[in-house]
């Protein structure tokens, strides 16, 4: 009988290559111990340095400094003694599985050699055929060349094994580390063997290759997390190596076992299993991927999937209620404003990776399923975009919550309605109980999902301010805050047809409805809008979207913060702001033109903030105005040498300055202080025009602004016009724009007079100039423009006071004008002797009211009107009129203006507003409710030519409807 080759055990009496390994386990449990020693005399030494000095402390130092170097030589042989061991058993076990393929072979090829023997016709009956032993003992022959192969290699094996017992050095040491056989978790003990991350990923691969660590990517996510309970120290330098391209499926599985043992950590403190500190513990490794991206490090697919999996782990439950979780876990007695910010930097790091996750500008572009198709992943962030149905299953159901609960016609409650058995007849003649379903008072306490809402958006408004949203993500936060604004709006409305006012519900005294407090609690939305205003190209898309943007401009904001955000970022104008300038122009279009479509019905419609806000586009596209249309479509962009505007139609600018003239209260701070903010950027565009020398470039100059006064003063004349009556009314209207005029002019040169004192200088351009002087436009000037000249109430000024202020503010058209003027010339006259009563001592112009106080002043200015003319021409050699240049653009614009503004047609017949939408009761509502009006009517039709259906209960129509009528709470 032929003996077949043999394995270790043998040759050696047995031993086994798994023996081998269990023989190393106890000496490398021992070193994990005396490793944790060698921390702890560290820790120990530490302790004893901040509680002595002098010669104390360094006597008292040396024990420990003693016994942590001893601990650590120990923990250091005696890993290296393990590692030896492993390195060993690998041997072994590359050796049996060589010696198992080659028995394998033997006993195949001889039976299959033998089968051909027997089976042979030639051969079957030869007496000297080789039997089976003979056939075995010949491939045995032929195969021993491989087997003295695997013996040779297993001695040498074993000799480098002993060499290096003998040879104890860092080299030898990163070696092993490298090749697996020492715990990666062990590699602190020698700081001066560091290792790359690759080299760290390498280990872990060789560990699981050679048996060290088992295959991950057998194991399943369970298998996998309870793993890495029962042996933490696997873990060490997974971060690093998370942050390498591409790892294999065994890695990657060890990535996501390590997400879910990272979330239980939340999960037990979300149990009240945890403490605060845990929290820390739980988020590090999000923390760490979330500082290398901010430190521009690109996320990586492990990256990427070890977040997906740690929110999935979390849940979308647990982190909705993550606030309030850690509010409870916080130690009693801290101040509030304390508490409030351990609660931010606690949730911070998960906040920063659901946005870094949805964003793919912070992603490797082979961060998706091209390089981890093993994980089952649709994350693809080199189109440019991550929908929704791409992010985190926990992330969806976030987004995709909604609140309130449905009436069955519509409408929405609070709360489900709750049951009421009643005793008595069943059906005719019948007895018993039944049950019946109850809409009372209860259902309007609270509203179902609110408070998950609420967490979402405390979450994610945690996150660090330099981190935003992707493109596609900030549009579907605001979705959801739109929308569930509209369920409030509706369970509020619902509320209302169900007969709660206030004086103590249902039968109560009080008749006032008053709207509910929960419907008051739009924080959570706000913030989600908030977030997505980091995205200015998430807040353009949103407001290019008609029904989102006049969702947002007529809600009836408690907390409108977050809206306020969302326009400012959408219609930003500053070059190099992380915006598509495009985009935001043509948002600001297409709210401006909105606006100017029925300028008066959109200033009921909205409450006092979204005015402000639309105010404040203005301003930012200031640009915009002056300029003749070139096309009629009110969201074409156009382009200059200072950038991008935002282009309106002659129309468009008109019925927005309209809309400006209307806003703000009835002394007129707001229009006033708008205006003024435009006659100074016309201003300084004049200046600039007079500073080059350049005729073509004043003339344009002079003729924009003299276009923006006239269509201006129209606007404002309209305003006052549908306010005044009487047989004074067109001089009374003429009385209000001159002075508002003057008093915005008043605004302008103290801020061109301010910015000139700061240094900020004079800008060409609308971006530099206005973000340079915007914070001067409101505030302390403003009103100490108005503190030195009120805006008087016209409705209660005689006709002999009305023509004194009419022929004050016709004289005082002139002044305006050479006011202006020696602003243009500021720096050129600024140190001449003949105008010291003009200029500051800095160069600036003289306040408006200080000019205007003093007849000298006054006389100086005029002269240097005269004067900076015949400059010009004489420098120039052009005869060119400022005065009319500017007055005939000015008296054009103004009878356009007018022309457009009388609201009827060539025949006299009345013309409905270009917008109709906002004109349109039911559009509105749908605005306000969203999807629950359709579902309202379809329930209860709206009979022709009858009452408008609120919620289920008919009401008479309202022509000038707004919702500041119905809800209380807004700002106005």
């Amino acid at each position: 009988m032929v003996a077949d080759f043999e394995n270790y055990g043998d040759l050696y009496g047995g031993v086994t290559a798994a023996q081998i390994r269990t023989a190393a386990e106890t000496p490398a449990q021992n070193t994990t111990v005396i490793q944790g020693l060698a921390g702890e005399l560290d820790g120990d030494d530490q302790a004893i340095a901040g509680q002595l000095e002098g010669d104390i402390e360094a006597g008292t130092r040396s024990n420990p400094q003693q016994a942590a170097q001893l601990s650590r030589s120990i923990a250091q042989k005696g890993n290296y003694a393990v590692g030896l061991m492993n390195q060993f058993a690998a041997a072994v076990e590359t050796f049996d599985e060589k010696v198992e393929d080659l028995n394998e072979r033997l006993r195949t090829q001889t039976q299959s050699r033998y089968s051909s023997v027997v089976h042979d016709p030639d051969m079957r009956d030869d007496p000297d055929r080789p039997d089976y032993n003979e056939l075995k003992a010949q491939v045995k022959s032929e195969l021993q060349g491989e087997y003295n192969t695997a013996v040779t290699t297993l001695d040498t094996a074993t000799d480098e094994v002993a060499s290096m017992f003998r040879n104890y050095s860092d080299e030898n040491v990163k070696k092993l580390l490298t090749s697996g056989y020492i715990p990666l978790g062990a590699a602190t003990l020698w700081p001066d063997v560091p290792l790359t991350p690759d080299e760290k990923r390498q280990a872990l691969q060789n560990a699981i290759d050679n048996g060290t660590l088992p295959d991950f990517a057998t194991m399943s996510l369970e298998e996998t997390q309870q793993y890495i309970q029962d042996n933490p120290e696997v873990s060490a330098g997974l971060l690093e190596i998370m942050a390498l391209p591409h790892l294999s499926p065994a890695l990657t599985n060890l990535v996501l076992g390590q997400a879910a043992v990272d979330a239980d950590i939340l999960n037990g403190v979300v149990e009240g299993d945890g403490t605060y500190n845990d929290i820390a513990d739980s988020t590090a490794r999000l923390q760490a991927i979330n500082e290398s991206i901010a430190d521009g490090h690109k996320m990586t697919a492990s990256e990427a999937a070890y977040i997906e999996q740690y929110l999935n782990s979390v849940g979308a439950e647990n982190l909705a209620g993550l606030s309030t979780t850690i509010r409870n876990a916080i130690p009693s007695g801290m101040p509030p404003y304390a508490a409030d910010s351990m609660v931010d930097q606690a949730m911070r790091p998960i906040a920063d990776s659901i946005l870094n996750y949805s964003n793919p500008e912070v992603q490797r572009d082979d961060a998706g399923i091209d390089s981890a198709a093993y994980l089952g992943s649709s994350l693809s962030p080199a189109d440019g975009r991550i929908s929704l149905n791409e992010m985190p299953q926990a992330i969806q159901d976030l987004v995709n919550q909604r609140v309130g609960h449905p009436d069955g016609s519509g409408g929405l409650l609070g709360t489900a309605p709750g049951e009421e058995t009643v005793n008595g007849p069943r059906g005719r003649g019948g007895s018993g109980e039944y049950t019946i379903e109850t809409i009372g008072q209860d259902q309007f306490n609270t509203v179902d999902g609110l408070g998950a809402v609420n967490g979402w958006g405390d979450l994610l408004s945690s996150a660090s301010d330099g981190v935003r949203p992707g493109d596609q993500f900030g549009v579907d936060l605001a979705h959801q805050a739109i929308e569930v604004k509209q369920d409030l709006n509706t369970i509020d409305e619902t509320a209302e047809s169900h007969g709660y006012y206030t004086g103590g519900g249902r039968g109560g005294a009080g008749r006032e409805y008053h709207g509910l407090d929960f419907t008051q609690d739009d924080s959570g939305v706000s913030d989600l809008l908030g977030i997505t205003a980091r995205n200015e190209n998430s807040s353009s898309t949103v407001l290019l979207e008609d029904d989102s943007r006049r969702a947002l401009l007529t809600a009836p904001w408690i907390d409108a913060s977050g809206a306020e955000e969302l326009i400012k970022s959408g219609t930003d104008h500053t070059q190099g702001g992380g915006g598509d300038m495009d985009l935001q122009a043509r948002a600001a279009s297409e709210l401006m033109s909105d606006i100017a479509g029925d300028p008066i019905t959109w200033e009921n419609r909205m409450g006092e903030n979204m005015s402000d806000s639309v105010l404040d586009v203005g301003s930012r596209w200031i640009d915009s105005f002056g300029r003749p249309a070139t096309t009629g479509t009110p969201d074409g962009v156009g382009h200059d040498e200072n950038g991008v505007f935002a282009q309106l139609s002659n129309d468009s600018q008109d019925g927005f300055l309209k809309f400006v003239a209307n806003s703000g209260n009835s002394n007129g701070e707001d229009p006033i202080a708008w205006q003024g903010q435009a006659q100074a950027y016309f201003d300084n565009q004049v200046r600039e025009a007079v500073h080059s020398g350049d005729t073509d470039a004043l003339r344009e100059a002079l003729r924009r602004a003299g276009d923006f006064d006239g269509r201006m003063k129209s606007a404002t004349i309209d305003w006052a016009s549908d306010r005044t009556e009487g047989e004074h009314a067109d001089e009374v209207a003429e009385i209000i724009e001159e002075n508002r005029r003057r008093a915005a002019t008043a605004t302008s040169i103290n801020v061109l007079s301010g910015i000139a004192g700061t240094g900020l200088g004079f800008v060409p351009g609308a971006g530099p100039f206005l973000s340079g002087a915007v914070g001067t436009f409101t505030g302390p000037i403003v009103d100490e423009v108005l503190g030195e000249q009120d805006v008087p109430n016209f409705d209660e000024i005689d006709d002999e006071n009305r023509d004194r202020l009419l022929q004050d503010a016709r004289r005082d058209a002139d002044s305006q004008r050479n006011i202006r003027i020696a602003s243009w010339y500021a720096g050129q006259y600024a140190n001449d002797p003949d105008y010291a009563s003009v200029y500051n001592a800095d160069g600036s112009p003289k306040s408006y009211y200080d000019a205007s106080q003093d007849s000298a002043t006054l006389s100086d200015m005029s002269r240097l009107a005269d004067n900076a003319q015949d400059d010009w021409n004489d420098r120039t050699g052009d005869s060119f009129s400022f005065n009319d240049t500017y007055d005939d653009t000015f008296d054009t614009s103004l009878e356009n203006a007018n022309a457009d503004n009388d609201n009827t047609d060539e025949d006299g017949e009345a013309v409905e507003p270009t917008n109709t939408d906002v004109h349109d009761d039911e559009a509105m509502r749908r605005y306000l409710y969203g999807r629950h009006l359709d579902e309202w009517y379809a329930e209860n039709p709206k009979p022709e030519g009858g009452p408008q259906y609120r919620g289920r209960q008919p009401v008479a129509p309202e022509n000038d409807w707004s919702p500041q009528e119905d809800h209380v709470g807004t700002d106005r």
